[in-house]
């Protein structure tokens, strides 16, 4: 049994674990106010332009097939995005996992977004060269995801592996395609032909979505993942505070134990005493 020093100590601990604990998560909840309506509403939005530009990208194979699958430097790249500081709860993990099932059976160049993945990575056994980027935890802008854009455009396929917030309770590591559903082998071996009517041209308005539109669907994806991860992270320190309240009864419970043994010891040396002067 720990003494009572030791007692205290442990008590001090927990004390200042748990102030730390509770400042991460009203942090946490802060920041997750900030952006969970806006990505919320803005959810449904582009995935209905996804779609959109999914047809347009139809419609340029149907002006020029063989000249348009080439247009593009690479065809596919894997991103995973992570935050960069960790004690976001288990949705990194989640997604971390379900990022490297992906890779094992497929070719793309891979980036990693954040320095927790960054590190993952590293540690695994069986590696590919990937190309790495940092943007910060909150308050993110347009311009802080502009290198990264600029880099995913040189791909064909952009698949993003990240944490997509159902609610408080439910958080789930999810595959986006951001550049529209399309699979441009299968659609080149299928001999599909659609017709459409652009105005004012079609390689206008594939340059809006190539640049402007794609920069809002990597933009939404990283927020998205970023209030998953503040959802975690509410969960994590919940359950960390839970801990720290058990812990902190288990050791007051022990506290109350020595001091009544201390004090029964203390009575027993004053009778001993008493009863060794009447001797």
């Amino acid at each position: 049994m720990q003494n009572r020093k030791e007692i205290k100590s442990e008590l001090d601990m927990l004390n200042v674990f748990k102030i730390i604990t509770e400042s991460y998560e009203e942090i946490s909840v802060s920041r997750m106010r900030q952006i969970k309506d806006s990505v919320l509403n803005t959810r449904d939005f582009l995935y209905g332009l996804s779609e959109v530009f999914s047809d347009i990208r139809i419609a340029e194979l149907s002006v020029d097939e063989k000249e348009l699958r080439h247009s593009k430097k690479n065809k596919c790249v894997a991103v995973l995005i992570t935050p960069n500081s960790k004690l976001y709860g288990s949705i990194v993990q989640k997604v971390y996992k379900l990022f490297l099932k992906e890779l094992a059976n497929s070719t793309c160049d891979i980036v990693i977004i954040g320095r927790v993945g960054k590190e993952y990575y590293e540690d695994e056994k069986k590696k590919r060269p990937f190309r790495f980027f940092e943007v910060k935890d909150a308050n993110l802008t347009a311009s802080d995801i502009k290198p990264i854009v600029y880099y995913l455009l040189n791909y064909e396929r952009v698949n993003v592996y990240h944490g997509k917030f159902e609610g408080i309770i439910l958080q789930n590591a999810i595959e986006t395609n951001i550049t529209g559903n399309l699979n441009v082998e299968d659609y080149v071996k299928s001999g599909a032909k659609n017709e459409y009517l652009f105005e004012p041209s079609l390689s206008t308005i594939t340059g809006f979505f190539e640049t402007q539109i794609f920069a809002s669907f990597m933009k939404q994806t990283v927020t998205e993942s970023q209030l998953a991860g503040y959802a975690s992270r509410i969960q994590a320190m919940e359950s960390a505070l839970e801990t720290v309240d058990v812990r902190s009864k288990v050791l007051r419970l022990s506290e109350r134990k020595v001091r009544r043994e201390l004090e029964n010891k203390k009575q027993l040396g004053i009778v001993s005493a008493a009863l060794f002067l009447n001797l």
